[in-house]
């Protein structure tokens, strides 16, 4: 879902963005490549969530950032344990988005932000998902009882 609401959001930035905006988001940029020369997994983070809140509120569309909101609330505490992870490849692509949005390149702002999401989401998949099994067993599920029809009340 994130990655859905996070592309439309990109697309729509790319189109409504003028100059002031473009210059906002590249010191984000410059905020979070200065955090991760220092180390600073929280400024990291900080530059981060505050550049993918200034996309969405550049898309122009508040039920559309509310939906972007309500779904980073969901997931946010996800974020800590990846971010040191993705950062230089995060921030690359950080960049890569900001080009987009000031090219007014709407089709690649969306795609470079869903390819961002996707990659954040394969990320922390590959370092929290349990270990499948050595074998496994397939099982057919149990039948769904059939639901009876109430009589009609009188």
């Amino acid at each position: 879902m994130r990655a859905v609401l996070a592309a439309e959001a990109a697309r729509l930035a790319a189109l409504h963005a003028g100059a002031d905006e473009v210059r906002r988001l590249r010191a984000l940029c410059a905020d979070g490549e200065a955090a991760i020369a220092a180390g600073d997994v929280d400024g990291m983070l900080a530059a981060s969530t505050t550049l993918h809140e200034c996309v969405a509120e550049l898309a122009g569309n508040p039920a559309l950032l509310d939906f972007v909101g309500q779904v980073d609330l969901r997931v946010s505490a996800h974020y800590p344990a990846i971010t040191r992870q993705r950062g230089a490849q995060a921030w690359r692509e950080h960049h890569a988005l900001v080009d987009a949005i000031e090219r007014k390149d709407a089709e690649s702002a969306a795609r470079i932000m869903r390819e961002h999401v996707d990659h954040t989401r394969a990320a922390y998949l590959q370092t929290h998902q349990p270990a499948a099994p050595a074998t496994t067993t397939r099982t057919r599920p149990a039948p769904v009882p059939a639901r009876r029809r109430r009589a009609p009340r009188p």
